[in-house]
């Protein structure tokens, strides 16, 4: 079958992809193999021979395709140095580039994402996780993660190492919304650092980057250079910081696989924490917190589904995890209460006493919790409590 996609010159924008079909989202819109691979931790160390060599390496077709690709505007003599360092993908301490991929134009808010993960015979694989009309272009984000850095950032940055200003929804909002939508992203950069180890609530360096201060070691070094967590973050902020992070992602229009991961995430966390407090309170258990726990991890395998398909392996994971949790001592009493429809009902929790499910309101666990906790009454004689409350107040 052909490609769903054609490549066209557009006046003022010059090449890109476009559309020759509607794109469902989910859809493989192409597959691409890595060539000039060149093993180093930073693409700073690259140097301008190894980079020859490599292009030497390529076949004729290919080397006709690597010139033509968009060189930027960074500050080296070469051409071939040049559109290396402006397409290169860098990832596990390699720098490579992508023929096909690198002809994707930019997009802060794009409608595909390139799974990096190897497979296929190293092909490499763009999905659409937006639905792609027939005629419109395709992109893709230059910047890695799209959510991470403000408007002014993003032009920063487009502009001293592209040579070029974004065009697209993002980056044309009326300033109201682009005050909102900075503040989320901002929000979303300090997330995702905490969430990965590192302290990211310094001021964003691309706000002071500039065509002339592009290349000094000042800024290549501290762009992403942050400095370690102070104190690790417990298991609570852990789940609350994944689910703000796939909201404020989903407020973005960037809900892809990163927001489907942080909802199955602070699904497993929040299970974690649910057992642990089941255990400790004799089967106490507030159903409020398994309805999120279940809606989570839905919510998580329908964005995986749709924007890698069913059979993708970022689906078929989470759905893992999902039936890793239904299969655990927790998720066993919860399959019960879901078979006897508890789950969909307006019951505020449930206790186990004495072996048997007690369902209550929300008035009763609390008189079951602050009764138990004062008369020091376990199991059966919880009920007896609770009778005689009702009687003492009836």
């Amino acid at each position: 079958m052909a490609p769903p996609y054609e490549i066209k010159t557009m006046p003022g924008k010059g090449k890109g992809i476009y559309a020759t079909r509607n794109i469902q989202p989910g859809t493989i819109v192409m597959k691409d193999c890595k060539v000039m691979e060149i093993k180093k931790k930073s693409h700073r160390q690259v140097t301008a021979h190894e980079v020859q060599h490599a292009f030497e390496a390529l076949m004729k077709e290919q080397q006709v395709q690597f010139m033509q690709l968009h060189e930027g505007c960074r500050h080296y003599d070469d051409k071939t140095m040049r559109i290396f360092i402006t397409n290169n993908i860098r990832k596990d301490f390699s720098n490579y580039i992508l023929l096909k991929v690198s002809l994707l134009n930019h997009s802060c808010v794009p409608n595909t994402e390139l799974d990096s993960g190897e497979s296929e015979g190293h092909k490499y694989r763009v999905h659409a996780v937006k639905p792609i009309a027939n005629g419109e272009e395709i992109t893709h984000c230059y910047q890695g993660n799209p959510w991470d850095a403000a408007r002014r950032q993003r032009a920063n940055a487009l502009r001293a190492y592209y040579g070029f200003e974004c065009k697209y929804v993002a980056c044309t909002l009326d300033p109201a919304a682009s005050a909102v939508s900075d503040a989320r992203r901002h929000l979303l950069r300090i997330l995702t650092g905490w969430l990965a180890g590192y302290d990211a609530t310094a001021a964003n360096m691309l706000t002071n980057l500039n065509p002339a201060n592009a290349e000094t070691s000042e800024f290549l070094e501290g762009i992403t250079h942050h400095p370690e967590l102070a104190v690790p973050l417990t298991m609570q902020q852990t789940t609350v910081y994944r689910f703000l992070a796939a909201k404020l992602a989903e407020a973005e229009n960037c809900s892809g696989i990163a927001a489907a991961y942080c909802y199955a995430w602070a699904a497993c966390r929040l299970h974690d924490q649910l057992a642990q407090l089941v255990c400790e309170h004799n089967g106490w258990m507030i159903l409020a917190t398994v309805r999120i726990i279940y809606q989570w991890m839905r919510t998580a395998e329908d964005i995986a589904t749709r924007v890698r398909g069913e059979k993708g392996a970022a689906a078929l994971q989470i759905k893992q995890w999902k039936a890793h949790l239904e299969s655990s001592n927790l998720g066993t009493i919860i399959g019960h209460l879901n078979a006897a429809g508890l789950l969909d009902s307006t019951a505020f929790g449930v206790a186990q006493l004495s072996g048997n499910i007690m369902v209550l309101n929300q008035h009763e666990f609390k008189r079951l919790q602050n009764g138990l906790v004062t008369s020091g009454c376990i199991g059966v004689e919880a009920k007896k409590f609770l009778a005689s409350e009702a009687s003492a107040t009836g």
